[in-house]
């Protein structure tokens, strides 16, 4: 909604399903998402001139209260409800919603007091046929999910456009059979592909990691994953850590892919960047991913080895639609002419930004839109000379 102010504090919000005086003034609010069909804003934040046990809430861009603090907690005992609610909602194009709750009232202790919830439409009550609860903290994430292991930590989930979910657990050491460890004891879990709405692991500390075939590395294991986990419509993304044989500091990390059958390498560090010429060039830092939802994946990454100096030592790959080897699309020291053909103004490249960190139609800032392009940031010089910024198309 170009040129329309969306929220601002002091706000007056309104319109609680659960209280008839659940209004108050926007006092605060937290980074925001986006519902791309009609662009509505989504955010956490507080209300003032309203009881602090109430004051915290999600709001959408219409200015009304979609949930807020104190509201009872859907498919939970009676007497539980929301408690302090803050982080950032999950949100699609098609009004679904999915966040990480605060529990707090009956029953309630340090052990079971976090939630993950899916919201069938947002603009709804809280219902228990609206709001479904998919994890709790305490409980186990499936009777045979890691042996029936309860879950200790939920982080922030993801959604796609389809309303599926990905999030990083961790799961309490000692619990399920085998018991967890500390070695194996956080995983990513979706429910990408099930018919029912349970959870599978996508990946887990202690599984082997696999190549860009899907054949396991010997003596290699992840070792820890990273937040954000992406989740299109097609698959799901993550950075992780790994150690093992041959594991140094110079090849530790990398991106993966996992279709809902197995985990796909995409890149990995210390390994040869597609692309480059120079014999001996390999990724150094990669950074996060950004996705949309058809599952075209894009990064960028520095580079070191053979050839490789402060002028050239960056660049930008990008992944087909279900394919996971990455294209090289620009790379700093890029000329370009920026004019006109009949009058060209010749500049060099010397940095690339993307906005990283969607999978696509979860709500967040994407530097990719549905179609695969890419909007690029550059930073220009002409000679020596700093000579300003462009953001460029990059076509599929």
């Amino acid at each position: 909604n170009p040129g329309v102010r969306e929220f601002r504090l002091n706000d007056y919000v309104s319109d609680s399903f659960t209280w008839n005086d659940g209004a108050g003034f926007l006092a605060a609010f937290n980074a925001p998402v986006r519902e791309t069909a009609d662009n509505t804003v989504l955010v956490t934040g507080t209300m003032s001139g309203i009881p602090i046990i109430r004051n915290t809430g999600i709001f959408a861009g219409t200015r009304n209260v979609v949930l807020q603090e104190e509201d009872p907690a859907p498919n939970t005992s009676e007497g539980v409800e929301f408690g302090d609610i803050a982080g950032t909602p999950t949100v699609n194009s098609s009004d679904a919603l999915a966040f990480r709750a605060i529990l707090r009232g009956t029953g309630v202790t340090a052990a079971n007091d976090t939630a993950i919830y899916s919201v069938a439409d947002y603009n709804a009550a809280p219902t228990a046929l609206n709001y479904r609860l998919r994890l709790r903290k305490g409980l186990a994430a499936g009777t045979t999910l890691a042996g029936g292991a309860t879950l200790i930590s939920l982080g922030e989930p993801r959604i796609n456009s389809r309303g599926r979910l990905a999030v990083l657990a961790g799961f309490t050491p000692g619990s399920g059979a085998p018991a967890v460890t500390i070695a194996n004891d956080t995983a990513i879990l979706s429910d990408l592909l099930t018919s029912d709405a349970s959870f599978a692991i996508v990946a887990r500390e202690g599984d082997f990691a696999r190549n860009a075939l899907g054949q396991t590395i010997a003596g290699v294991k992840f070792r820890r994953f990273s937040t954000p986990v992406l989740i299109t419509d097609t698959a799901v993304i993550f950075a992780a850590g790994i150690s093992g044989t041959g594991v140094t500091t110079t090849n530790d990390t990398g991106i993966w892919l996992w279709d809902g059958t197995s985990t796909f390498l995409i890149a990995r560090k210390g390994d040869p960047a597609p692309g480059i010429l120079a014999p001996g060039t390999k990724f150094n830092v990669i950074g996060i991913p950004v996705a949309n939802s058809s599952g075209r994946v894009a990064f960028t990454a520095s580079l070191v080895g053979v050839g490789v100096t402060p002028a050239n030592d960056a660049g930008l790959w990008t992944v087909s639609q279900d394919g996971v080897t990455p294209t090289l699309r620009l790379r700093k020291g890029d000329k370009y002419n920026f004019g006109r053909t009949e009058l060209p103004i010749r500049r060099e490249i010397t940095s690339i930004k993307i906005t990283a960190g969607s999978g696509g139609d979860d709500g967040f800032a994407r530097g990719m839109d549905a179609d695969g392009n890419i909007a690029v940031l550059v930073t220009l010089r002409k000679g020596v000379v700093p000579a300003g910024q462009a953001v460029l198309k990059i076509a599929p």
